[in-house]
């Protein structure tokens, strides 16, 4: 396994460049965010969720690809646990949709992992921020359950988050 570099960035040390990209994309459209605020002894262990974003009362996890069945159901356990939504963020800032769990206690939701079933936790796509009309945490079925937050912005977070600069001590 390759080792994350450790980076420091508005005052905060992050475990990785990936989510110091991440806290730049962020900041570019002013969007508040809290990193690594609390942690949680969950069903399936000690858990640290990422980013906490007291605007939106949801979680956010980073990780560099997919994630696994272990690190999905931490995810579910936090969003069972706090009873508040987690946004699952994948790789670099891009303009696309992510997706994020959210309690639920309806119809099954398919849970592209082996099928799991995670119950009482819906699994739904959203738009994080890239739409240029609108700033969604949830486009899909599960909207219902999310409220809707409008800040206009278009890809420049994406954009800030490749160009932020890391090496010698630099800070974005």
């Amino acid at each position: 396994m390759v080792k994350a570099i450790e980076t420091q960035y508005k005052g905060y040390r992050f475990r990785s460049r990936l989510e110091a990209r991440w806290a730049v994309a962020f900041d570019t459209i002013g969007h508040e965010y809290l990193y690594e605020h609390e942690g949680f002894e969950l069903p399936s262990g000690k858990y640290l969720p990422d980013f906490y974003f007291p605007n939106l009362d949801i979680w956010g996890e980073v990780k560099p690809t997919a994630f696994t069945q272990k690190e999905l159901r931490k995810c579910a356990d936090l969003v069972l646990y706090t009873h508040r939504p987690c946004v699952l963020l994948i790789g670099v800032p891009e303009p696309t949709n992510y997706y994020f769990l959210f309690e639920y206690e309806g119809d099954v939701f398919d849970v592209p992992l082996e099928n799991e079933v995670f119950t009482g936790v819906g699994f739904e796509d959203c738009d994080l921020w890239w739409r240029s009309e609108r700033f969604y945490v949830c486009t899909g079925w599960g909207g219902e359950f999310m409220e809707k937050k409008f800040i206009e912005t278009d890809e420049k977070p994406a954009l800030a988050a490749r160009a932020a600069r890391f090496e010698f001590g630099e800070s974005g």
